[in-house]
């Protein structure tokens, strides 16, 4: 859920800011006991695209993420009150995710990662202002870098850097840790944060670096314009602490219109917040009607006044574990399924302590969505163990294709998106460019048919399978026709669009005909099919898809899928699965089962 999706209340923000001069229950107790918890997550990208081979760090050691983000420890042993990992890879900010572990469960996170690839250059000598278009600007003073080993360094400096918006969607996946933290003489607190910010310093060749002893550097952020009339005056500065894996208090940023401003010495990630002294835990579990636990679902826990996020996920037997702030406030709990759709909602009340709610039965859980379908080559043949990907909703799935190419995944509700799209790649390099986007229309399975992966970017080939016949086209021996040339038992007809294989020998043509205007729509989509036609020695056979007003006969959508639409020289790609009627013949015994998968040129 979006953080600040209405104005916060002026209470609580009052209450928070009072809190940072008067902590006058201080907590410095920190339960360093250890428990023993395992833990799977997903890494993904800023477009929830999985990130492959990251490499994730906990107190058991090093793993990797699979082709589908996905890593899994089986067995962890932290301290009880906090566990921490972190996740590098090249290219991208270091991520990293705080969270309060359970003895004995399998535990759930996700982490999106920044990608770094935002820089500036300064000159080490005379220092400068680094402006970025997110409204990050740091002002170096000169003579202000040096190496990791305290060497001063006079060349290049390039600085990287990524705004983390509070009031994003996606805030609590991209963050560091979690929203806790200790003030200046260690005394726990919960924060609300007015904007993060990652910084990274290096030289020329890649070498990091950082601001040299004795020097200061100027930092200022945005402040988002829904936030902007509950800034104070001066807020607190936090430091990501990558020992204990909390935010460390640090100074504080001055306002200055709709920024703010404040002074540093080294660079981690920054945090600008408002603080309540202490924390506590919420805790229940999650069963279905019949006793089986709901795991694995994100669980948030919000203040009816704010609309903040504190956000866990249901471990393997369904319990949850948050850690929450002690405010004045009714507090809601909220649990979605892997589509965003509320699975659960309930009033807590105001929590002002380790808080219990027992066993929680929820009843609104809906049917999984099973999707089908098998990855091929160009020529049809089967891609054994290539990589599938499922997106819907914002949020992706994955799996390893089996040896013969098919694949079988199922989502835990999700019934109520309209669309998905599938992506692949095969292990030889290839990859489907543009993916397949299927409508759900409220099916509970959906079988894509076949999905050709591409090695060659200059393959052309036309693949049509009826019932167990296969007919290929493929390049130089057939001629692509694609757009207004129409097959010569057709008059000219510029109101479909045509996909047709010539084959030398054969006076007919071999394809497609989509009930679509050529040239009317400029990317990948959906289009219907109007008729498939192949020829042979010299006689046209041509089959519509089977639809309701034919009696009888089971009803076939007829979408073909379009996964790749260039302009004139580039190409147009896709797929149909679904069973035709032989024109004039309406009987059962004339009807067949077509898979069609194509890639050709535009030649006009």
């Amino acid at each position: 859920m979006k953080l600040y999706k209405s104005l916060l209340a002026a209470s609580i923000f009052l209450l928070c800011f009072s809190c940072k001069k008067n902590s006058n229950e201080p907590n410095t107790d920190y339960d360093t006991t250890t428990v023993t918890y395992g833990l799977q997550g997903y890494i993904t990208d800023e477009n929830n695209r999985p990130v492959e081979g990251a490499e994730v760090t906990s107190a058991a050691g090093v793993v990797h993420t699979n082709a589908s983000g996905k890593f899994i420890y089986n067995k962890i042993t932290s301290v009880v009150e906090n566990a921490y990992v972190t996740v590098k890879k090249d290219g991208y900010f270091e991520g990293s995710r705080s969270f309060i572990p359970e003895a004995d469960q399998v535990h759930s996170i996700k982490i999106k990662l920044l990608k770094r690839d935002t820089y500036k250059t300064i000159n080490a000598i005379s220092g400068g202002q680094a402006s970025f278009a997110s409204g990050i600007k740091l002002d170096f003073p000169g003579n202000a870098f040096e190496t990791l080993t305290g060497t001063a360094y006079t060349g290049v400096v390039n600085v990287y850097t990524a705004y983390i918006d509070p009031t994003a969607d996606d805030f609590t996946e991209i963050m560091p840790g979690d929203l806790r933290g200790l003030d200046e003489t260690g005394n726990k607190v919960s924060l609300i944060s007015f904007g993060m910010l990652k910084v990274e310093l290096e030289t020329s060749s890649g070498e990091p670096l950082q601001v040299a002893s004795g020097k200061q550097v100027k930092m200022t952020s945005p402040i988002q314009n829904i936030q902007q009339s509950k800034a104070p005056a001066s807020i607190p500065l936090f430091y990501w602490e990558k020992a204990t894996g909390l935010w460390q208090l640090q100074g504080e940023a001055t306002k200055n219109g709709n920024e703010y401003s404040g002074y540093v010495t080294h660079f981690t990630d920054w945090n600008y917040d408002l603080y309540t002294p202490n924390w506590s835990t919420v805790k229940a579990k999650f069963v279905t009607p019949s006793g089986n636990p709901v795991a694995f679902k994100r669980v948030d826990i919000i203040p009816v006044d704010a609309n903040f996020d504190f956000p866990g996920a249901s471990s393997s037997t369904g319990k949850i574990n948050i850690a929450v702030p002690l405010w004045p406030t009714q507090m809601l709990l909220i649990m979605k399924d892997d589509c965003g759709q509320v699975l659960y909602s309930s009033n807590i009340g105001m929590v002002t302590g380790p808080l219990d709610l027992g066993t929680i039965v929820v009843t609104n859980i809906v049917p999984t969505l099973t999707i089908t379908g098998r990855i091929t080559d160009c020529s049809g043949a089967p891609l054994g163990n290539a990589k599938v990907f499922i997106e819907m909703l914002g949020r992706f799935e994955g799996m390893q294709a089996l040896p013969d190419g098919s694949f079988n995944m199922e989502l835990l509700g999700c019934l109520s998106a309209v669309e998905f799209k599938v992506y692949a790649s095969s292990s030889t390099g290839g990859e489907l460019q543009v993916p397949v986007t299927v409508q759900v229309n409220a099916r509970t399975s959906i079988d894509v048919g076949d999905i050709a992966v591409c090695n060659d970017a200059g393959d052309e080939f036309i693949r049509i399978i009826r019932d167990n016949d296969t007919l290929d086209y493929r390049f130089p021996e057939a001629t692509s026709i694609f757009g207004d040339v129409i097959r010569p038992d057709y008059t000219k007809d510029s109101s479909r669009t045509n996909i047709f294989a010539l084959v030398p020998g054969e006076a007919v043509y071999q394809g497609l005909i989509l009930n679509h205007a050529p040239f009317d729509f400029t990317a990948p989509g959906t289009m219907k099919l109007y008729v498939i036609s192949h020829g042979l020695n010299g006689v046209i056979y041509s089959y519509a898809p089977v639809t309701p007003n034919i009696q009888g006969l089971p009803v076939t959508d007829p979408t073909v899928n379009i996964t790749e639409y260039g302009p004139v020289g580039g190409y147009i790609a896709g797929n149909f699965t679904g069973r035709c009627y032989r024109e004039l013949y309406y009987a059962l015994d004339n009807n067949y089962m077509f898979k069609v998968t194509f890639r050709v040129k535009r030649r006009q």
